[in-house]
């Protein structure tokens, strides 16, 4: 201090005081707080609420997703038509198949119910009635029991003044036309025959086979259908000319069951129901009917049972029993 005041006048000095002092403040000020560079202030950001989304974000979204969906559809595309040109070429490559008959499969046979059949308009019981049902289990006939409308055969017959109910007679005049018409030569064997005479075969039979044996080729006193008049042995000349009946069995001669395949036993099974006959122990029935088949017995039962027991291969036993 006392260098200054030598070399400067008191008014200098005094002048110069206060501006030190101004600077003396200014660098502890400086020293004391250095200046901090302003920092700018940040923009509150405003919390977005759950769920919402801005705009700009929302149209980013739907922008991918209808990229993604366009794809798909071409992709899509894409494999339709592919599919539709493999479809195409494989449909040229490949003949178009001939029709062919359908095949039906054949599941495992069960066994066919017997058909029903109205019974109740049939007599089955009455010894007048053309029904009347006789075999080895029904109440036999008595000698008495002798139909009152007998009359001569009008067919030729193997020997005269055989007899037969008179619409019974009738039908066979009919069937014997339609036979001739197809160049069958038919006769009649056998027809009525009473309660004593059929008793007669059974035993001159019986003798020669035994009793057992009989019981399946011919029919006992009582229970022969002969003895109702509606029953017919039919006989016919084979080829050979010889008679087409029971000597013509290619069985033992024992056994007069055989069905002959002659001309005259195929024409009356394929035509005698038309006329209302019925084949009356057909082959395989044995267990049925109580007789070995007989290609030459049938029975009249007019033309609707006739026609119901052909169609359905059905004995008189399986219809009413």
């Amino acid at each position: 201090m006392k260098k200054f005041e030598e070399d400067y006048s008191e008014s200098e000095f005094e002048n110069m005081r206060p501006r030190a002092k101004k600077n003396t403040n200014k660098t502890k000020k400086k020293e004391s707080k250095p200046k901090a560079k302003k920092q700018k202030k940040a923009k509150p950001v405003k919390e977005k609420k759950p769920g919402m989304m801005t705009s700009s974000g929302t149209t980013r979204k739907l922008t991918v997703l209808l990229i993604v969906l366009v794809l798909f559809i071409i992709i899509g595309f894409i494999i339709l038509m592919y599919t539709r040109q493999e479809q195409q070429q494989l449909a040229a490559a490949t003949p178009t198949p001939t029709p062919t008959a359908e095949v039906e499969v054949t599941a495992e046979p069960t066994p066919t119910p017997t058909p029903t059949f109205d019974t109740t308009a049939y007599d089955t019981e009455s010894n007048d009635s053309i029904y009347k049902l006789l075999n080895k289990n029904t109440e036999p006939l008595t000698a008495q029991d002798i139909p009152d409308d007998l009359e001569y055969v009008n067919m030729p017959v193997v020997i005269d003044y055989i007899t037969i109910r008179s619409e019974a007679n009738a039908a066979l005049d009919e069937l014997y036309a339609a036979a001739s018409a197809d160049g069958i030569d038919l006769y009649v064997y056998k027809a009525y025959q009473s309660y004593y005479y059929t008793g007669d075969l059974f035993n001159s039979y019986a003798n020669l086979v035994g009793t057992e044996a009989a019981t399946y080729v011919m029919e006992q006193s009582g229970y022969s259908e002969h003895q109702l008049g509606l029953a017919v042995d039919f006989i016919g000349v084979l080829e050979d000319g010889s008679w087409a009946h029971l000597a013509n069995s290619t069985r033992s001669s024992y056994d007069a069951s055989e069905c002959e395949e002659s001309d005259v036993a195929i024409w009356l099974s394929e035509n005698a129901y038309k006329y209302g006959w019925i084949q009356r122990y057909p082959e395989g029935k044995e267990d049925i009917t109580g007789y070995y088949g007989q290609w030459y017995h049938y029975r009249y039962v007019g033309v609707e049972l006739a026609t119901y027991c052909y169609e359905n291969d059905l004995t008189l036993e399986e219809v009413f029993e």
